[in-house]
């Protein structure tokens, strides 16, 4: 992790107190070639921290409140992605499945189907394959000694060439190698314009160049335009520290739950009003 994150967290933990729904984007084409980066795990000798901040993005000046949580250290231990009671088909609030899978701190996480309610792309979770669909989305992984992010054939998935144990699909691989690398992903997954354009609350998960694992939530309305499009969204995990960073599902299901309590404002109806939406996976933090 680059040492502004630690000298920002440092500050803002002295400055702050601890129209249409945006859609999933169609489903995506088979995966033909891989194309991932590895980032080993290092154990940063710091502890769990969460915090929220409010910002501005530099080149539109927009304002967004961000909540961020870190975890440096025994990753595997103390995280993983998780599902409703029933697993995948089934829906939950972040709230219900944290509380139900004995999660410190989670988000949403993973696309689901607006119908049938399914899960949408790769799950894997606890080293068990929920779901190997065969997409060119991008996945965020770990193994036992490693976050793998980036495209992954079905072969690759499920072959046995990593010893996985959590993989999710998303949509948009924000930045890559520290660089914002959204209009290459855009482009290599087919997602629509409307999709990377629109300004919505935004759910990410990233790994740092030391390996530290970040999370990060911004609340939004869409209802009336507020919140980030995703190259504001990649700027926002860009500064944080992110090096390899994955846009999660967002919108309306975009939660924050600490120690059983919801901190941000989410907007299941995409409305002013306050309240969780029924989602699939999560992730979850564990210390």
């Amino acid at each position: 992790m680059k040492d502004h994150i630690f000298r920002g967290i440092f500050l803002i933990q002295l400055l702050c107190a601890g129209g249409t729904a945006l859609q999933s984007p169609p489903t995506a084409k088979l995966q033909l070639k891989n194309d991932y980066v590895l980032v080993d795990f290092r154990d940063v000798p710091l502890s769990f921290m969460n915090y929220s901040y409010n910002g501005v993005i530099r080149h539109t000046n927009h304002k967004y409140t961000a909540f961020v949580a870190v975890l440096p250290s025994s990753i595997n231990n103390n995280f993983s992605f998780e599902l409703p009671h029933g697993g995948c088909g089934n829906l939950g609030n972040t709230s219900q499945t944290a509380s139900l899978r004995n999660c410190m701190y989670a988000t949403n996480a993973g696309y689901f189907g607006e119908v049938d309610e399914s899960c949408v792309g790769n799950l894997i979770i606890n080293s068990t394959i929920h779901q190997a669909s065969g997409t060119s989305r991008v996945n965020f992984a770990l193994t036992n000694t490693s976050f793998v992010v980036g495209y992954l054939t079905n072969d690759t998935v499920i072959g046995g060439r990593f010893n996985w144990s959590q993989l999710i699909s998303g949509a948009g691989w924000l930045v890559r190698s520290g660089i914002v690398y959204i209009n290459d992903s855009a482009g290599i997954e087919q997602l629509p314009k409307r999709f990377v354009t629109e300004k919505a609350p935004r759910t990410g998960i990233c790994a740092a160049r030391n390996g530290t694992l970040i999370i990060v939530e911004v609340d939004g309305q869409e209802d009336i335009s507020a919140g980030l499009d995703l190259y504001e969204f990649s700027e926002v995990l860009q500064e944080l520290g992110c090096w390899q960073a994955v846009n999660l599902d967002g919108g309306g299901s975009s939660t924050c739950v600490y120690n059983g309590i919801v901190i941000n404002k989410p907007t299941c109806r995409d409305t002013s009003e306050i309240c969780e939406r029924n989602v699939s996976s999560i992730t979850c933090i564990r210390t």
